[in-house]
């Protein structure tokens, strides 16, 4: 089974349409692949998160509590959009 990394720029548990959005599709994509999603931060348990959400499927939650993480995650991207930029030109 293929690995597949979600990243996102929000909190959970979250009642937000992005959120509730990010969670459907990730629990779409875990049909197939196997699925870490990345978000800001988690407040709760992941079986919480699951039953909050409806998910029928498994989807590993690994939350940027740490600040560590998070600058590594910044300058990653940072990284990336560099290349991007690097080869439009």
């Amino acid at each position: 089974m293929k690995n597949l990394l979600y990243l996102s720029d929000c909190s959970l548990p979250n009642k937000s349409a992005y959120a509730v959005h990010i969670m459907k599709m990730c629990d779409a994509f875990a049909k197939k692949f196997k699925v870490d999603l990345i978000v800001n931060s988690s407040s709760t348990n992941q079986k919480k998160i699951f039953t909050d959400y409806n998910m029928k499927n498994k989807v590993n939650i690994i939350p940027l509590n740490n600040l560590k993480k998070k600058r590594f995650f910044i300058k990653t991207n940072k990284c990336l959009q560099n290349i991007q930029n690097y080869k439009k030109k």
